[in-house]
């Protein structure tokens, strides 16, 4: 994977800034990592890490532009407002001890939990929910295209919404779970 350094760069940036040495990279490059809000500079063997840093000041402007388009980030607490398939709902406690863990109703997330465990159990809860609608999702729309679909799978990956194998196999971000329903129909040219 090569060497990582941190350090807080004199280039202004408002962000941590990871130096790392990839073995594969050819020229000097950046990556914002939108998880955790921080830029990469990524040199080839050799480099300078001085050239990494100069590279960095020269896209200033445009690794500030990607910081502030950035969302901000939701905390799953209780009284914050989170998507859920694009509908706005309230994290609320729940305090009925026969509720179950965690339901979505009347527009909120209801929580029966103790407040320190009650992010995971929102997030848990947005994950199953994101897989039990992707799935059948992503397997009707392969039929519909004359494909099958050999798995299905929910993660929490950090840089992709979603990627496919040759063998048939998907993976989605439970984070799309936020992102609007789809309004529109298929419709596929024959």
């Amino acid at each position: 994977m090569g060497n990582v350094r941190s350090l807080r760069s004199q280039a202004a940036i408002d962000a941590p800034v990871l130096i790392r040495v990839s073995p594969r990279a050819r020229r000097v490059g950046l990556r914002i990592d939108s998880a955790e809000r921080k830029v990469e500079v990524i040199l080839p063997r050799g480099v300078a890490v001085k050239t990494g840093l100069r590279f960095l000041e020269a896209k200033r402007d445009w690794v500030a532009a990607r910081l502030e388009a950035l969302p901000q980030p939701v905390p799953f607490v209780e009284g914050a407002l989170v998507p859920v398939l694009g509908v706005v709902h309230r994290i609320r406690r729940e305090t009925d001890p026969a509720a179950p863990p965690v339901r979505i109703v009347d527009g909120e997330i209801r929580v029966r939990s103790d407040p320190v465990h009650l992010a995971r159990r929102v997030r848990d809860h947005l994950a199953r929910t994101a897989r039990a609608e992707i799935d059948p999702r992503a397997r009707r729309l392969a039929a519909h295209v004359g494909r099958e679909v050999a798995q299905v799978n929910v993660r929490d990956t950090k840089s992709r919404w979603g990627s496919c194998s040759g063998q048939g196999n998907l993976s989605f971000s439970w984070r799309l779970i936020f992102a609007p329903r789809a309004r529109a129909r298929l419709r596929c040219r024959a």
